[in-house]
């Protein structure tokens, strides 16, 4: 990745990424994954979990990309995007039923 990235804003990297740019979206997710991962921690101790969180919250963000209006700041969006995504996955745990193993 060149510097050329690291100096762009958010809203031109959303710009770029929104039109297929990788390099953009790489930037977008170099730029924000330790607030992802600092966030996912508050809900997670098991790093693994931590891990998917913050790949569920990325594709979402990279799905959901040209939606983003840039009317409130990227780093509040994916904050939000954190958020939603480790409550579901606390309730998608919930629903599934713990196995027991019976000798």
């Amino acid at each position: 990745m060149t510097d050329e990235y690291k100096n762009l804003s958010d809203n031109q990297l959303v710009a770029g990424a929104a039109d297929g740019d990788e390099e953009a979206f790489a930037e977008i997710v170099r730029r924000f994954s330790p607030r992802v991962f600092r966030f996912a921690r508050r809900f997670f101790r098991s790093y693994s979990l931590i891990e998917e969180a913050a790949q569920e919250v990325f594709l979402k963000a990279f799905v959901q990309l040209k939606n983003f209006e840039g009317r409130g700041s990227l780093e509040g969006w994916l904050t939000r995007i954190t958020v939603n995504t480790c409550i579901n996955i606390l309730r998608s745990a919930k629903r599934q039923p713990e196995l027991s193993i019976s000798d």
